[in-house]
């Protein structure tokens, strides 16, 4: 099974400890900062920019510049026998497609890169610069629209774990080629995805990668 380290740690030794356990792909949270690309979890709080930004339910104020990793400098502490999978956070349509610009601009070598995100369109705009793409699907509304749409375009979906049965798996291998399930800390959990015929799974947690990497 594929193993997908969520949120690639930000030292080198990390990451390496991550890839000893399994992982050969390292997810990283892409947007735009100023004339950059940066590695950030964090998105304007009520949609204002410059103000309050959060993750989840962790907030911090937006003084100044920020002090995120660029995407390179993230590219550079991933093992290079390594693939990273990017994640777009750009909500505003403007900026999703300046972000898929940049990105073709600074990453000439695709082959090690692919991108999951869940609009169409964006997801045509990267295949069409030659990354991988994986659909990203979050609820059963989108999961009933992809498995009823017929084969897919993208290389693969990316789908949370609490709606993949045995059922939907086998209905997702219809149109696509790689299922992934997110995120999965649970190691019981990841070794029934396994059993079901699930590709691969996204996790935090070493453990997991250690019980069903390979």
């Amino acid at each position: 099974m594929l193993v997908v380290a969520h949120r690639t740690p930000s030292t080198a030794a990390g990451c390496a400890e991550f890839a000893a356990a399994g992982a050969s792909l390292f997810e990283v949270d892409v947007q735009l900062s100023g004339d950059t690309v940066a590695v950030s979890h964090y998105l304007p709080f009520l949609r204002v920019r410059n103000w309050l930004e959060h993750d989840n339910w962790r907030f911090r104020w937006r003084s100044g510049p920020p002090h995120d990793a660029t995407l390179l400098e993230a590219v550079d502490l991933v093992p290079a026998d390594c693939r990273l999978l990017l994640d777009p956070k750009e909500t505003d349509a403007g900026r999703r497609t300046r972000l898929a610009d940049e990105l073709a601009r600074i990453l000439p070598d695709r082959g090690r890169f692919c991108v999951s995100t869940d609009g169409p369109d964006d997801l045509a705009r990267y295949r069409n610069a030659e990354f991988d793409t994986w659909r990203t699907i979050k609820n059963s509304r989108d999961l009933q629209i992809v498995i009823t749409a017929g084969p897919l375009p993208d290389r693969g979906v990316c789908v949370r774990h609490t709606l993949l049965t045995a059922n939907s798996v086998a209905d997702l291998h219809q149109v696509t080629d790689t299922v992934v399930a997110w995120t999965v800390n649970d190691v019981e959990r990841a070794r029934q995805l396994r059993d079901l015929g699930v590709d691969a799974v996204t996790t935090d947690r070493i453990q997991v990668m250690s019980a069903v990497a390979g």
